[in-house]
């Protein structure tokens, strides 16, 4: 009798370990937003360059007042600046992801297509030059070496093997074109977007949980300044989220 007790209650303590480690699956979710100009601050005024192309460093939607190409991204819940989203954060089918090619483009307006472009972790780099003039694409980076080449009307440029982590942003430029600038992130996870020309983003497959949600703009850097890297407190919920417009003065 007793040994059968004792068989009972070890099964019992087995089966209350399993249920222990037997945690709820990670709910995943769209997150959703927009990103606008304060109503106080007046509408830029579009700008033609020197070379004739208009002046795309600040892109606001007069109807909306949406901010195009500012950078968000999810970081971790704290303020230490070498935080990562943990495995667990992220999506489960993202592993399946395989590195892509990602394209610049040199128009025959000579500029740089996208402005913006976020990339992960093991992405190519594809610089093509549709004018009809040589083109030249220059970086200097932390993570992903040095870059000045000269491409021919109509011709290719590879860039990096593979791309690394890079914190800050990786500006790109003609260097006989002024006006010709572009910025490149590379994400070690993603969920990060560009905002569209009415200044929304999506993040697709986010975890819920406490987070934080960061804004970078090219004109001013980092919504909040300074402290801005370290984002602004969100949380996910099981429900699709959509979070209210977020005002962000990119003109100052």
């Amino acid at each position: 009798m007793r040994t059968t007790t004792s068989v009972l209650l070890v099964l019992a303590l087995a089966a209350a370990g399993a249920d222990a480690d037997a945690r709820p699956p990670q709910a995943w979710v769209t997150v959703s937003g927009q990103v606008v100009l304060p109503p106080d601050v007046p509408l830029p005024v579009p700008k033609l360059l020197p070379n004739g192309a208009a002046d795309e460093s600040i892109l606001v939607d007069a109807k909306t007042r949406g901010v195009k190409n500012v950078v968000v991204w999810l970081r971790s819940d704290d303020q230490n600046p070498k935080s990562k989203l943990a495995p667990a954060d992220i999506h489960p089918a993202d592993a399946k992801r395989l590195p892509r090619a990602q394209l610049i483009r040199f128009t025959p307006l000579l500029t740089f297509e996208p402005r913006v472009l976020n990339t992960r972790v093991g992405d190519t780099l594809i610089v093509q030059n549709q004018a009809q003039v040589p083109a030249n694409f220059f970086w200097t980076s932390g993570n992903n070496g040095n870059i000045n080449a000269v491409i021919p009307a109509g011709q290719f440029f590879r860039g990096p093997a593979a791309l690394a982590a890079e914190s800050p942003p990786i500006g790109y430029k003609s260097n006989a074109v002024p006006e010709a600038v572009g910025y490149l992130r590379v994400f070690e996870h993603p969920y990060h977007a560009a905002t569209d020309a009415e200044g929304k983003f999506e993040l697709h497959d986010a975890p819920v949980g406490k987070y934080r949600l960061v804004y970078w703009h090219e004109k001013v850097g980092f919504k909040d300044g300074a402290k801005g890297r370290f984002g602004i407190p969100v949380e996910i919920t099981r429900d699709t989220v959509a979070f209210p417009p977020l005002a962000f003065d990119v003109t100052k």
